[in-house]
């Protein structure tokens, strides 16, 4: 009776586990950050709130694509505040938060991933960095770890993405990133009764924003005895502050300028950082710099919910929050959002895309088919209504959009902002093409920027703007780029291609005059590849005889050895005509 009992036990499981492994649906796995606000945002909440909305739409697409109904959705909420707060001091938070996703990527716990847009592509760069291929074991993580969706999706189905943020994307025509959600930085104000001193006041700030500067509203703010908080725990809010800071006070347009940042190393720059570090100083708590770096978005909101803080400086997509009060505040009636832009309207846009894992063992079409239906139109207004994200549309068309027409009618304040709003990119003003890779600027830049404001020693800040700026530019000129000049390189490459060129004399037809030209491309071609090769060696000879590197002494060497070179072809071709 008990060896029954035991068969039946044994076999039950095995049916379970056969349903189980072969006749449940295969797992889609989302990875994104939790919310940066996770104190405020319950997680799991937010969690499925997610899940229901990416379920809904895949369900309905079901409909036309059977292979749908094969697959469910499930989220996993990275927590990269957690990350932030306990990374080393000094520590490359966007390369090890990169390691930690590839080791996912690699074990396939991922196949879906909503990257920000300073990551994907942040590697990219006219050099290289050994930092990557060190920590990552990838020179292109973003495009070795990440698939080419182009195969798989038309472009006229991403026509309703803002261009700009469609373009962050695509890298040399693929399609890596799908326009998943934008956003940039606001000021949220309290709402307060009308024609008291409070309510004047926010009015005062409201009506004179695009004409302040930072340092201006903060003025006015402690005029009226009040108080402004702002949090800089994260390297990005610093770094994004410390820009909106100097746009209001400087052109940052590289169509201005294309050599702007030898602005942040100007001598004259020192007047900048002496009030960048006062008004950082005014705003923290006790007056201690240090604390600045501590305090979070939680406990800033806290504050401007207890009436402690004039304003609450967020993310646009923090909207939702206010939408959920106010059906409890009793004098917003009109259901507006309490929100403005920063100083001179200019404010730093941020944006996130969907990439998919290249190593998934999901079908990637099926990825890819998923990817656009949970960044399709639809979706993203549904989140936008949800979870008030902002959608990436090109909101150029919205006079003849209904879509985008009854987006602004509910969100009048979003969409009023984005009008006004004078936007900051800040990939284009470290554009990569002749600077370090766009992730050692984020990593090392902010470190910098940290070190002034506790130190007030602008020289670590600036030689990190100069390394920047001048890695690359500056060593084309250096001397020991010289040893080696380009233009030796040129010539030596140019006599092997003759020397190559050289093998046609043996093929007919045959002439004197073809004996002759062969002679002298043959002679040409090897003074081309030795005489340059001997003066690289005589130039690194003369540096180490004389410990000088002088550009003038190498400039007159490779003018010698010109000479010497014209003097030989001139020799050639006097024998050539006796011949």
């Amino acid at each position: 009776m008990a060896n029954r009992t035991c068969i039946k036990i044994v076999l039950f499981i095995f049916i379970y586990l056969l349903v189980t492994v072969y006749g449940g649906k295969q797992q889609i796995k989302i990875c994104m950050k939790q919310p940066d606000m996770p104190l405020t945002i319950r997680e799991e909440d937010w969690k499925i709130k997610y899940l229901e909305i990416f379920q809904k739409f895949i369900e309905e697409k079901a409909k036309d694509d059977k292979r749908l109904n094969n697959y469910e959705i499930d989220i996993y909420l990275y927590p990269y505040s957690e990350f932030d707060k306990n990374k080393a001091e000094n520590q490359i938070l966007v390369l090890y938060y990169m390691e930690d996703l590839i080791v996912k990527l690699q074990k396939k716990e991922i196949d879906i991933l909503i990257l920000d847009d300073d990551i994907l592509f942040s590697e990219m760069s006219l050099f290289e960095s050994s930092d990557v291929f060190k920590i990552l074991k990838s020179r292109y993580p973003s495009l070795d770890y990440f698939q080419d969706l182009s195969k798989y999706i038309k472009k006229e189905d991403l026509s309703f993405h803002d261009p700009k943020i469609l373009s962050g994307g695509i890298y040399e025509d693929k399609l890596i990133g799908i326009p998943y959600e934008h956003d940039f930085n606001v000021l949220f104000y309290r709402l307060e009764e009308p024609n008291s001193k409070a309510y004047n006041d926010t009015q005062l700030y409201l009506e004179n924003m695009e004409k302040y500067t930072w340092d201006d509203l903060i003025k006015q703010i402690y005029i009226n005895t009040q108080e402004l908080k702002i949090s800089l725990i994260n390297d990005n809010d610093l770094l994004n502050f410390f820009i909106e800071y100097a746009s209001n006070h400087f052109n940052l347009s590289r169509e201005y300028d294309p050599d702007i940042l030898k602005l942040f190393y100007n001598e004259t720059f020192t007047d900048f950082y002496k009030s960048f570090h006062d008004i950082i100083k005014s705003i923290s708590e006790d007056k201690m710099i240090s604390n600045t770096f501590k305090i979070t978005l939680d406990y800033l909101f806290g504050m401007y919910m207890y009436n402690n803080s004039t304003f609450f400086k967020g993310k646009a997509s923090h909207n939702i929050l206010f939408k959920l009060m106010n059906k409890k505040v009793s004098n917003n009636t009109d259901n507006i959002i309490p929100l403005t832009l920063p100083p001179k309207y200019q404010s730093v846009n941020t944006h996130k895309y969907l990439v998919v894992n290249k190593l998934s063992e999901i079908n990637p079409e099926i990825l890819a088919k998923i990817a656009l239906i949970i960044t399709s139109k639809e979706a993203q207004l549904e989140r936008a209504d949800v979870l008030g994200s902002i959608p990436t549309f090109d909101f150029t068309k919205k006079d003849s959009d209904p879509d985008l027409q009854n987006y602004c009618n509910e969100n009048s304040e979003i969409c009023n902002a984005m009008d006004k709003m004078k936007k900051i990119y800040l990939k284009d003003i470290f554009k990569p093409d002749k600077l370090v890779p766009f992730f050692e600027i984020e990593s090392f830049l902010p470190i910098a920027i940290r070190h002034y404001l506790i130190k007030k020693d602008p020289s670590y800040v600036e030689q990190t703007f100069k390394n920047i700026n001048e890695f690359i530019t500056d060593r084309l000129e250096h001397p020991y780029i010289k040893v080696i000049s380009p233009t030796f390189c040129e010539i030596i490459v140019a006599g092997c291609i003759l020397n190559l060129i050289e093998v046609m004399k043996y093929l007919p037809p045959y002439s004197a005059v073809k004996i002759k030209i062969f002679t002298l491309v043959g002679a040409l071609s090897t003074n081309m590849i030795y005489i340059p090769m001997f003066a690289v060696t005589f130039r690194i000879f003369h540096i180490f005889r004389t410990k000088s590197l002088k550009n003038n002494v190498l400039i007159k060497r490779k003018l010698l050895i010109i000479d010497i070179m014209r003097t030989m072809i001139y020799y050639m071709i006097y024998i050539e005509d006796i011949l």
